[in-house]
């Protein structure tokens, strides 16, 4: 059988398509049943797209991104995932349980604050930017070696900036952090033996 009916004279060569020559030919007494059509293959094609999805994330591992020890990340909670979120270049590299930085600089955009303020809705304007050491992925079982210091913490309600626990004077830079599921550890010196691992999301 020949596609003939592209040669008909009804024939849109722009559109072209089964559902535009019909209803040129026979009027709009057959839309309804091609937009059912339509819909019934949309939805059947979106639960076949899901399904591979999840097949795929299922049996694959895990896509893994070289972050670039030699530059600086960006690490900040995660409140929808609960974990930590690692940032390099303007691009999410990997999700943490556990971040240890060094060279680290915590900061705040107060215009990001006073829009969280005003809304009411969490954004992320608090950050710590320092070289990343070593971090763990909330699926790996592994932990992080502790490491002593002081406490820090954020709460754009009380404070500008990140401000030491016992004290909550403002801390602004710190040669070590870690970062865990109990909270934020800093020191103004770096610790023997921590140097950068590969480490890929």
């Amino acid at each position: 059988m020949t596609d003939s009916w592209r040669h008909s004279p009804y024939f849109n060569r722009r559109v072209g398509t089964p559902k535009q020559i019909s209803l040129q030919l026979f009027g709009d007494g057959v839309d309804n049943t091609f937009s059912v059509m339509d819909d019934v293959f949309r939805r059947e094609s979106f639960l076949v797209f899901c399904a591979a999805q999840h097949i795929m994330h299922a049996i694959l591992p895990r896509r893994r991104q070289v972050i670039n020890h030699e530059k600086p990340v960006r690490v900040f909670k995660n409140f929808k995932r609960g974990c930590y979120s690692i940032m390099q270049d303007g691009r999410l590299k990997a999700s943490a349980k556990q971040v240890r930085l060094t060279d680290v600089e915590f900061r705040v955009r107060e215009s990001g604050r006073q829009r969280m303020l005003r809304g009411g809705r969490k954004n992320v304007h608090a950050f710590a930017v320092g070289r990343l050491l070593d971090y763990v992925h909330p699926e790996d079982t592994r932990d992080l070696e502790h490491v002593s210091g002081r406490g820090v913490f954020y709460n754009p309600y009380r404070f500008g900036s990140f401000v030491d626990h016992d004290t909550e004077t403002p801390v602004t830079s710190a040669r070590l952090v870690q970062f865990d599921e109990h909270g934020v550890i800093y020191r103004e010196e770096a610790e023997d033996g921590l140097a950068p691992v590969s480490a890929c999301a």
